[in-house]
């Protein structure tokens, strides 16, 4: 008789534990519904693990046309967190003896040209890859917008446009860190030269399937395949409109397929320090190098915010987390490990929106996981500490080298400094509030930890970064002359094209006959524009009748206003009228010189 009565007991005290847990996954699981609703997101995928319990959700719609709920098991596109795997395959290989952290990618792959002015002392190396510290550029637009790719064009025809200086090391390597796409492409390329494999075939067999991984891939994988695989999730960018997956030429930076329970089973393979049954997956000593900078000029000054050989560590909501963020077309996704506690989650969104606060996502799963708040850095107040430091900061170098020039005018920082602070202005954000702790590290008041260090850096600089990003302080009358000439181009141009138009429609006697080249050649840039409008955004990168267009239009620019400059010159004399037009030219025309210097004339985006 007593046996029925404790099993009662164990149900009466066990069941209001359940329904308090119940309540709170419901709870949970509308919020999220809540915030796709407000930030117009389609549907959502996720994965949390905490003590070694996994829990896995999903809400909205994996495919709005088709009104097909978002289920559990739906496969996503992740975008850039593909690097984070593909980096654990590195390691795995590491840790099998058939590679080194520290092998030269010269050596693993010869027939590419790679040009490192810092060779003989700082050669590019596979842990400088993973880390995105090698100086290599991150993409160009032919290699990312380019509808001639197939998934099985080879890996390395995304080098092979004829551009000897793609593949090109634009600071020392190990120093700092810039985000390279092309770094993870010829990690992808280094093994499939170490194992004599297509690399998606290989780690499909040696990584996902021994995780258990079996629903993820990193073969190619997209919605318009025949059969409709009902499976994977349609992506969308803003106001809902659909976007089918790409084949794209960097695959080996981004192209991956998964489920919230594979996801799971990665990040458990994390937390469990890199042992898989009992097993070495991944080396012990590799474990303190997974996330934080290492090595660069800014980890030397103190800075430890950076990425690892898988995640950065980023500090936000007030916890600090080994993470790696991603986005590819009509994908956003997210994954956060927290060793320490055991923790981690992951989520994927099948909508890239210009407009929604992703960060949003990641306060409600560290809520959710009741991450303990991180320490913060207490304040110093030095105001020695910020003696010379105001200025203005430029990105060296910034992301893209095709558009190093339009990131130098419009995505620079400026410091002012704010009683015992100092606050970072920009175009492109709001303005930061950094606060000295200590040794040239101040801290963001949004962060924990230090996120800024000042250094001097080996050719003397005053430099600036926060791990990620690197600036080196600048001229502001340089920039001031270059916002100048751009000002007075731009406006100069509009002055042609009234004075044009003006002429065309009140002038008898064809008194525009002096700027008439440069003022057809403007209004031909509608050609161009026009036949942009008729294709598909993922043939910007490519040579076509839009883009050869634009390039021979401004190409010709220089040539048609000096050749106005000419005719109007020799009409001075006739009415002082002509002066204004001279003025107009020739203000255009320094524009066009500026930008011919700085290599923005013609403008091409196929090379």
């Amino acid at each position: 008789m007593t046996k029925p009565y404790l099993t009662l007991l164990l149900i009466f005290l066990i069941w209001p534990c359940k329904h308090i847990k119940a309540h709170e996954n419901n709870a949970f699981k509308h919020q999220i519904e809540q915030t796709i609703q407000e930030q117009k997101i389609a549907g959502i995928t996720w994965a949390l693990l905490n003590e070694e319990q996994m829990q896995v959700g999903s809400a909205g719609l994996a495919n709005v046309a088709e009104n097909f709920a978002m289920h559990d098991s739906q496969k996503m596109h992740i975008g850039s967190v593909t690097k984070a795997i593909l980096a654990v395959g590195i390691l795995q290989l590491v840790s099998e003896s058939k590679l080194t952290l520290d092998t030269q990618i010269r050596t693993l792959l010869p027939a590419l040209t790679i040009k490192n002015p810092w060779q003989d002392d700082s050669p590019i190396l596979v842990k400088h890859l993973l880390t995105h510290t090698s100086g290599i550029d991150s993409v160009r637009m032919w290699q990312y917008l380019n509808t001639q790719v197939t998934p099985d064009t080879p890996l390395i025809n995304a080098f092979n446009n004829g551009d000897t200086s793609l593949l090109t090391a634009r600071f020392k390597p190990g120093s700092q860190e810039s985000y390279s796409n092309m770094g993870y492409q010829l990690l992808a390329m280094v093994i499939e030269n170490v194992t004599q494999t297509r690399y998606e075939t290989y780690l499909d067999e040696h990584l996902l399937q021994p995780l258990g991984m079996h629903d993820s891939t990193f073969t190619f994988q997209t919605q318009t395949a025949m059969p409709t695989p009902t499976s994977l999730a349609m992506g969308y960018h803003d106001l809902m409109t659909a976007q089918a997956a790409p084949p794209f030429l960097l695959r080996g930076a981004g192209q991956f397929t998964t489920t919230a329970t594979d996801m799971g089973k990665f990040m458990a393979l994390i937390l469990a320090g890199g042992t898989l049954h009992g097993k070495i997956f991944i080396l012990p000593e590799l474990l303190p190098f997974l996330a934080g900078a290492h090595d660069t000029n800014a980890h030397k000054a103190g800075l430890k915010i950076g990425h690892g050989l898988v995640f950065s560590n980023r500090d936000r909501h007030g916890v600090i987390g080994h993470c790696r963020p991603g986005t590819t077309f009509g994908f956003r996704a997210h994954m956060c490990v927290f060793p320490d506690e055991n923790k981690a989650f992951f989520y994927a969104l099948n909508t890239d929106s210009e407009t929604a606060n992703y960060a949003h996502f990641d306060k409600l799963f560290i809520e959710q996981l009741q991450v303990k708040p991180a320490k913060i850095a207490e304040t110093v107040n030095d105001i020695t500490a910020l003696k010379d430091k105001t200025g203005i900061y430029f990105l060296a170098p910034n992301s893209m080298a095709e558009f190093a020039f339009v990131d130098w005018i419009a995505n620079f920082v400026w410091l002012t400094q704010a009683g015992n602070n100092l606050v970072i202005h920009s175009l492109q954000s709001e303005d930061k509030v950094i606060v000295p702790v200590g040794k040239q590290l101040f801290r963001d008041v949004t962060r924990s930890n230090a996120t800024y260090v000042f250094y001097q850096n080996d050719e003397n600089h005053s430099m600036l970064s926060y791990g990620h990003r690197t600036y080196k302080k600048g001229s502001v009358l340089k920039l001031v002359l270059a916002w100048s000439s751009i000002l007075l181009g731009l406006t100069s141009l509009f002055g042609i094209l009234l004075v044009g138009i003006a002429t065309l429609i009140r002038d008898k006697h064809n008194r525009y006959a002096n700027i008439k080249l440069s003022f057809y050649n403007l209004i031909m840039f509608a050609i161009p524009i026009t036949l942009y409008t008729q294709q598909s955004f993922m043939q910007f990168g490519e040579l076509t009748v839009a883009s050869f267009c634009l390039m021979l239009l401004s190409g010709l620019l220089p040539l048609s206003l000096t050749w106005s400059a000419y005719k109007t010159k020799a009409l001075l004399k006739q009415s002082k009228i002509y002066w204004f037009d001279l003025v107009c030219l020739i203000c255009a025309l320094q524009f066009c010189i500026m930008l011919l210097l700085n290599r923005q004339l013609p403008i091409i985006f196929w090379q």
